[in-house]
């Protein structure tokens, strides 16, 4: 199965802006229930991380999810768009949330509608110590996905479906991804299935490619192994000035090889979680992506970061190229889930 191209943009556009501290000077990540006027029943998942809103509400009765994307200010007062499948936007909440009520009003896009909007509360995610969320994480992790991009517009992708792997690649144009598939060799099948992490009872975290350790990261209480040593950044200039919608709107507008300056400019030794990312490692000197290299993953690599999906219980090594145009993530989820 083919999943939208885009997503796969997005979301490693949004890895791009890691910082430090365990817990975000301005985040939550909560659920909410109530209505739009006093007809439209919904239910919510909305999280902030430093002001940026992201999320889906979802109507009573209806299958699927209409995505979210707007800003916060610290007194809790938000603006937030609305999209549809196609990425149009389709309205726009404003409000606040306070304490755990969410308060305001409905738009539509053309804003000749306008409904009030009421919601509470239901759930909420909070992010434990370090030791805490890796305690809970101990054991052995199978690769389950590579998801890649590379500029201007090239996705790649393999899964598994089944036990079996599947791989393909994808060109974006005008919003329209044609797709196709990568016949995957022997040596990429047995690399593949040999990919593992470890998370040890001393919390201790291991990458290993056909029965080698690659990459070993002790555990330290507080921060992260950092190992950026130089700068990446390649002087290749790209610029993307249109939407990259996966229900969400993404307007880049400054050169990519400086997205990739700053993002290395955030990261210390004292990063911790950040968007519940547990962040483990950021090193510049990859000399084990040979070993992970096949028809699944660009060649040209400069920085790898580690780290642990506290929310989707995965560890995620993202390798990216120096201009920071392109990147591929290998995703592990534990054996027996």
């Amino acid at each position: 199965m083919f999943r939208p191209a885009l997503q796969i943009v997005a979301v490693l556009l949004s890895w791009m802006t890691a910082t430090t501290a365990l817990a975000d000077p301005q985040y939550f990540h909560k659920t909410f229930a109530g209505r739009i006027g006093d007809r439209y029943a919904f239910t919510m998942n909305l999280k902030n991380v430093d002001g940026r809103l992201t999320g889906s509400y979802r109507h009573a009765g209806k299958r699927n999810d209409i995505y979210l994307s707007g800003e916060i200010d610290p007194s809790g007062t938000f603006t937030m768009n609305e999209f549809g499948s196609a990425g149009q936007r389709t309205g726009t909440f404003t409000g606040k949330v306070a304490s755990d009520t969410l308060d305001g009003n409905w738009a539509s896009a053309r804003g000749d509608r306008r409904l009030p909007v009421d919601a509470h509360q239901t759930s909420e995610i909070i992010i434990g110590s370090k030791r805490e969320i890796l305690t809970q994480a101990i054991g052995t992790y199978a690769l389950d996905s590579v998801s890649g991009v590379g500029c201007p517009s090239g996705v790649w992708e393999s899964w598994r479906d089944k036990g079996r792997w599947k791989s393909n690649f994808s060109v974006v144009e005008d919003g329209h991804g044609e797709v196709s598939d990568v016949s995957l060799t022997r040596g990429d099948l047995h690399r593949l299935n040999s990919m593992t992490v470890t998370l040890d009872t001393s919390l201790a975290t291991r990458l290993s490619v056909d029965g080698k350790v690659l990459l070993s990261i002790p555990y330290r209480d507080a921060g992260m192994q950092y190992e950026i040593s130089q700068p990446h950044n390649a002087g290749i200039e790209y610029e993307i000035s249109q939407p990259h919608n996966a229900g969400i709107e993404y307007e880049i507008s400054q050169p990519l090889n400086s997205v990739m300056e700053d993002h290395l400019k955030t990261l210390s030794p004292a990063t911790t979680v950040y968007n519940e990312h547990l962040y483990l490692l950021a090193r510049d000197a990859i000399d084990f992506a040979p070993a992970m290299s096949g028809n699944y993953l660009s060649n040209d690599v400069g920085v790898v970061t580690v780290s642990y999906a506290v929310v989707g219980k995965t560890f995620d090594i993202y390798l990216r190229d120096d201009n920071g145009c392109s990147g591929t993530v290998f995703s592990f989820r534990r054996k027996g889930r």
